[in-house]
């Protein structure tokens, strides 16, 4: 019908990296200071040379087949570095080599995806951990989708390894939603059902959270991961999880129903700060 032809007709996407030219990164840094550089013990050495890497890999990276390991060896460590300029610039680094090196960086995927969670406590190196994340997720074949990491996500809000700071649980809770809503992934995930699943009790969790911020990010993450989309596996059981909530949280229960009907998504991120704070006064782990 008519309705059908636009799509039909929509062109597909152009990936810019199909377009690249291969990047040797071992023969670009060995004519470079990036040696030299990395093993001194300055902090401003260190920034300059995993920017003469960054620049070497562009904007849109595509590695050469190579072995990695020794180079990213000497990355991984500077994620957590002391200094917020080298952890910055190292996990914007890793991001490159994630989208340049493709499915090859699935051996290192999970860890860098940690290494970014842990940092997300420090606001001074918060940005470049969320966007580094979500260039991650969105434009790496590397990690395969939130079910390498979900543990380390629920880590992240509950238990002993729960961030201790606010804007770091916020962010946790954001970036899945952000993630979830990239509308157009360079490289684009099919989460699974028992991933959507425990994605939504993350959310769940904390939707009864003593901080507004934690309570509205919760209620967006959990619309994120209600709306109906073909990169989601949406099944009977998170149907049943979001109609649990409706007892303590009715005014969530109502935004996210909306979204789960395919009411339009621009409504939930508004209703969701406004509904959530009123919604408790107390932690998601004294709600019965």
């Amino acid at each position: 019908g008519d309705a059908a032809a636009p799509a039909a007709a929509a062109a597909p996407a152009i990936n810019p990296r199909d377009f690249a030219p291969e990047v040797d990164l071992h023969a670009a840094l060995k004519d470079s200071d990036f040696k030299s550089k990395i093993n001194e013990a300055k902090w401003s050495e260190k920034v300059a040379a995993l920017n003469i890497a960054i620049l070497a890999l562009g904007s849109v990276p595509k590695l050469k087949e190579a072995d990695y390991d020794g180079f990213l060896d000497k990355v991984f460590p500077l994620v957590s570095h002391s200094h917020f300029q080298v952890s910055a610039h190292a996990m914007r680094l890793l991001a490159l080599m994630a989208e340049g090196m493709g499915a090859g960086f699935r051996p290192y995927a999970t860890k860098t995806a940690r290494l970014y969670l842990a940092q997300l406590n420090n606001k001074k190196v918060l940005a470049a951990a969320k966007e580094s994340f979500h260039k991650l997720y969105c434009n790496s074949a590397g990690l395969e989708g939130f079910g390498a990491v979900a543990d380390d996500l629920k880590g992240c809000m509950e238990g002993k390894k729960r961030l201790s700071a606010v804007h770091g649980r916020e962010a946790v809770l954001g970036i899945v939603a952000d993630c979830l809503t990239e509308a157009s992934p360079s490289v684009p995930k099919r989460e699974a059902e028992d991933t959507v699943e425990e994605l939504a009790r993350i959310a769940i969790s904390q939707i009864g959270d003593r901080d507004p911020k934690i309570r509205a990010a919760a209620t967006a993450m959990l619309v994120a991961v209600a709306t109906p989309s073909p990169r989601l596996s949406q099944g009977p059981k998170l149907q049943r999880l979001v109609q649990a909530i409706q007892g303590d949280f009715p005014r969530v229960h109502k935004v996210v129903t909306e979204a789960m009907s395919g009411a339009p998504a621009v409504a939930a991120p508004a209703a969701a700060p406004t509904a959530a704070p009123s919604e408790s006064k107390r932690p998601a782990s004294s709600a019965s």
